[in-house]
């Protein structure tokens, strides 16, 4: 059996039956018949000729696993038997084998994208009821989604601003980390818009899905951090100010909207009213935040001016 491993994979020669442990393991369709007892000495090689001469690297995960099951049924309710130094070589070999020919790991189990409930034209909420697919609900929720993919973008064009000379730190490093924040207190309100009260509903959900006024007076206190930094303003600005602003302006439309689909649903008693507060400070966030990145960017804000007659 070592000289099996020894040789090149083109003249590697399949084990003898008679020179591992009466133990079955399936790959590739063949089934590995027992054979009689092997010795210690033949243990450890023959387990590790076994599956490098029967198995491609993609096999050996699904080999180890069969192995260690089928030994350790083998030797279920002797402990004395089960700390053998053969028996831990063979489980040893099997994994040093997997891991020379780069199996690695079992495969993680994936979660698919998609899953064809909704091609009816309907999807579920949190409350485990099931809507149309333009009910106003999710016509809130792609918004939300929607304010979230643009403050993804705003960050972006942050942290692509570069240090001004000399300088070793972003000029925008701190309004980057604050919108990653607010892109997940985002979900929080995709979570609440998604959980309609509903009489019976789990408690565990409703208290996750309960979205408290805490987080509107911690923006208020970001606004005026940012406004302390910036001159009075005593016009009506344009769109601009370099990309992060302007991006930033894009998102503060967005939330509008977004908000504009939250107000129905909460006079409907469908949504916390702290959600729609929420959504109507973060556009002003976003305004002082747009303002402040183009300061900080050292560009020109855009003044509205008036039509010649």
């Amino acid at each position: 059996a070592g000289a099996a491993i020894a040789a090149p994979a083109s003249r590697r020669a399949r084990p003898s039956k008679d020179s591992f442990r009466s133990w079955t393991c399936s790959a590739r369709g063949r089934r590995f018949p027992p054979g009689p007892r092997s010795t210690r000495s033949g243990c450890s090689s023959a387990a590790r000729a076994l599956v490098l001469s029967f198995c491609q690297p993609r096999m050996l995960a699904s080999v180890f696993s069969s192995a260690r099951r089928s030994t350790t049924r083998a030797l279920a309710g002797s402990s004395r038997r089960a700390n053998r130094p053969a028996t831990r070589s063979i489980l040893a070999s099997v994994a040093m084998a997997a891991s020379e020919s780069g199996a690695g790991a079992a495969p993680v189990r994936r979660i698919k994208v998609y899953t064809r409930t909704g091609d009816k034209g309907k999807s579920s909420l949190y409350n485990g009821d099931r809507a149309l697919k333009d009910d106003a609900v999710f016509e809130a929720l792609g918004d939300v989604d929607e304010l979230s993919a643009c403050l993804g973008l705003a960050r972006e064009h942050c942290l692509a601003l570069e240090p001004p000379s000399g300088g070793e730190e972003r000029p925008l490093a701190d309004v980057e980390a604050k919108l990653a924040e607010l892109q997940s207190r985002l979900i929080d309100v995709g979570t609440a818009i998604a959980t309609p009260p509903k009489e019976g509903m789990d408690e565990a959900k409703t208290r996750l899905a309960a979205f408290g006024a805490g987080h509107a007076a911690a923006l208020e206190g970001w606004i005026d951090s940012m406004d302390a930094e910036l001159p009075p303003l005593k016009n009506f600005i344009l769109p601009s100010g370099g990309l992060a602003a302007a991006q930033l302006h894009v998102a503060r439309c967005v939330c509008r909207r977004a908000e504009r689909r939250v107000v129905p649903l909460v006079r409907a008693e469908r949504v916390e009213p702290a959600v729609g507060v929420f959504l109507n400070r973060l556009s002003d966030a976003l305004f002082v935040a747009a303002r402040l990145a183009a300061k900080r960017a050292e560009r020109t804000e855009v003044i509205y001016a008036k039509a010649r007659s």
